[in-house]
């Protein structure tokens, strides 16, 4: 991606519009043929072409663009996730490994080959559930090409995403956050109870909730939530502070006072609490 870019961007500084072709070509020529690096070709294709390809390599390389309705193309992203696991490697040695074995995994590469078409076949007739097994099968065949390119952390991490509920719970947390920030806040509850009703822990879910009452000025509605959120997280300011805000537009002034003093007392220098604490005692005299 980075050799993609760079070719891109020094072509447009010179007056130049390349080809996704030309980049794709060029940067094979530099880290393959110049740099000897031990890599395939198709990062270097899907950085130059994007969007979602179908690259086959023969004698000669052909580009597919494979054209999925707005509903796929919907539900695939609610089915996939990334994660960061906090660790960085360099792939040199992986890939060395990989090439070094491929005599002997010449089974398992002519079967990530055939499962290609039939990820294919499936992304285009809208089957997302079988495209799952099939992405399945292929890191399954993938790890046998050599012992460098998992390990017990990272299979540890990949059995708890595709386990069903870990799966319902990351996609109805995920889909009640879209919700949210397209402004349907009665679908985000809708998706964040469910998040919570299939096992999900932790201080987010409730936090939304708490989100979505507080923009619906169902002020009364929120504090729970972010009560919720704190008691999963004690030290959690932000919940903190919506809490005592939800309890100063209800008029539960007392309420609020007490939320910014517990503010205090994690964070003594904060500026909000203090202002409020004086504000809302002044108001009550005033009331009183």
């Amino acid at each position: 991606s980075i050799a993609v870019a760079l070719l891109h961007a020094m072509s447009i500084y010179r007056g130049e519009l390349p080809t996704a072709q030309w980049l794709a070509e060029q940067a094979c020529k530099i880290e393959i043929d110049l740099l000897k690096r031990p890599i395939g070709r198709q990062d270097q294709y899907i950085a130059a072409y994007g969007n979602l390809r179908f690259i086959t390599f023969n004698d000669h390389i052909t580009v597919e663009k494979i054209n999925l309705s707005r509903e796929t193309k919907n539900r695939l992203n609610r089915n996939l996730m990334l994660f960061y696991t906090g660790r960085s490697r360099k792939s040199a040695a992986v890939l060395e490994s990989q090439k070094n074995n491929i005599e002997n995994r010449l089974t398992e590469l002519n079967e990530i080959k055939k499962l290609a078409y039939d990820a294919r076949a499936c992304l285009e007739k809208g089957d997302i559930d079988s495209f799952g097994a099939i992405l399945h099968q292929g890191w399954e065949n993938k790890k046998k090409l050599s012992d460098k390119v998992s390990d017990g952390e990272i299979d540890k991490y990949y059995a708890m995403a595709v386990a069903k509920d870990s799966t319902d719970v990351i996609t109805y947390y995920e889909w009640g956050k879209s919700q949210y920030k397209a402004e349907k806040f009665e679908n985000a509850l809708d998706k964040f109870q469910k998040a919570i009703d299939n096992g999900m822990k932790g201080k987010l879910p409730y936090l939304f909730k708490g989100f979505c009452y507080y923009s619906m000025k169902k002020y009364l509605d929120a504090a729970p939530m972010f009560q919720a959120a704190i008691d999963a997280d004690p030290n959690y300011l932000l919940a903190r502070e919506f809490l005592a805000r939800a309890y100063r537009f209800a008029n539960k002034n007392e309420e609020s006072i007490k939320v910014y003093e517990d503010i205090l007392k994690i964070d003594p220098n904060h500026q909000e609490a203090i202002e409020m604490i004086k504000a809302l005692k002044a108001k009550m005299n005033l009331q009183n």
